[in-house]
């Protein structure tokens, strides 16, 4: 929520920016934890809405595909992601069960969600036993999306990750160097690092106010007075 909540807002502060260009009106922007995370909600809120069905809590697989979501291996997890029937039978062809993808109870999509419990244990008990590499490549090779899942050290040792550049060094004036995450947003013809730390609390104080308008003794009278 916090972090929607800022994103959410951020995008109405660039509408309202865009509309002043326009119109030359201004507007208030505001939204909240609450409203971000309502608006999240996706074809969850629409399940509800239109067909009046109250969503189950599902964990880490996906709501309404099944199979789709993490599965154990020998030496970890694996997220998976199956959509179709062409893809359902890639992946019983992958762990050595062809014949599981005509069983009656898993033969269609609303049959392999309506039986999704079942549905998990098989095809765990199948995923055990394979590594996750191992399983990544074959189920890739086969069209079935698959990925691993990290812990955070496993993450930001992933190759790609690297080759991102999702990192870079900070040099702080008290603090020293250290790693921080970038942004994630690139905009072409700009440095993607930015490697300057955040100012000191009230580092900007003085400029802030000659910013609006006060001089030099009243940003000096501010600060005897302890109000800065």
């Amino acid at each position: 929520a916090d972090l929607s909540a800022g994103i959410f807002c951020a995008l109405g502060v660039v509408l309202a920016l865009l509309q002043r260009e326009d119109t030359g009106v201004g507007r208030w922007v505001h939204t909240s934890l609450l409203e971000s995370q309502i608006a999240m909600l996706d074809f969850q809120a629409v399940r509800w809405l239109v067909d009046g069905e109250v969503p189950a809590s599902v964990g880490n697989d996906h709501p309404t595909i099944m199979p789709a979501g993490v599965f154990d291996t020998s030496d970890g997890q694996i997220n998976i992601q199956v959509s179709g029937g062409k893809m359902w039978q890639s992946l019983c062809d992958v762990l050595g069960q062809s014949a599981l993808a005509e069983q009656s109870e898993f033969s269609s999509e609303q049959q392999r969600h309506i039986n999704r419990a079942e549905l998990k244990q098989q095809i765990e008990h199948l995923t055990r036993r394979f590594s996750t590499a191992e399983l990544i490549v074959l189920l890739n090779d086969a069209g079935v999306p698959s990925g691993p899942v990290n812990n955070i050290k496993e993450t930001f040792s992933d190759p790609q990750v690297k080759d991102l550049d999702m990192v870079t060094a900070i040099d702080h004036a008290r603090l020293g160097g250290f790693d921080q995450i970038r942004s994630p947003i690139n905009l072409s013809g700009l440095r993607r690092n930015n490697n300057e730390a955040a100012p000191e609390l009230g580092a900007d104080t003085d400029a802030i106010l000659a910013e609006i308008g006060m001089n030099a003794q009243d940003i000096k009278e501010l600060h005897e007075q302890g109000v800065v």
